[in-house]
């Protein structure tokens, strides 16, 4: 769980409505699929953001 940064929050509860998507309607209804995408973005851009910082410092 990573809580603790405003991007983890989000990544966090992105993640719990991609699951809550796939329990009621399946892992194939566009909306699960949607959500999962978003997550993907979420998650690239939180893991470019510390690789970018962690080179910078």
């Amino acid at each position: 769980m990573i809580v603790d940064e405003p991007k983890g929050i989000e990544i966090e509860q992105k993640r719990e409505e991609m699951i809550n998507l796939a329990h009621a309607f399946g892992y194939s209804n566009p909306d699960t699929v949607k959500a999962s995408q978003e997550l993907d973005k979420l998650m690239n851009t939180f893991l470019l953001e510390k690789r970018t910082y962690s080179s910078i410092c």
